[in-house]
């Protein structure tokens, strides 16, 4: 991911940390960590110029 952040592209975040926190969803389990680290990258990548993802 680190490499994705350097070239910005994409990270594989939502395949990751967001299918724990889409899997603890569906069993009602709380992962405030893992959302955190999803939101954070989200905020990263969301900083990316369009040309570039």
């Amino acid at each position: 991911m680190y490499q994705d952040r350097q070239h910005k592209r994409l990270t594989e975040i939502d395949r990751i940390n967001g299918a724990v926190v889409e899997q603890a969803k569906s069993y009602g389990v709380a992962t405030p960590y893992n959302s955190l680290i999803v939101d954070l990258i989200h905020a990263i990548e969301g900083t990316y110029d369009e040309e570039n993802c």
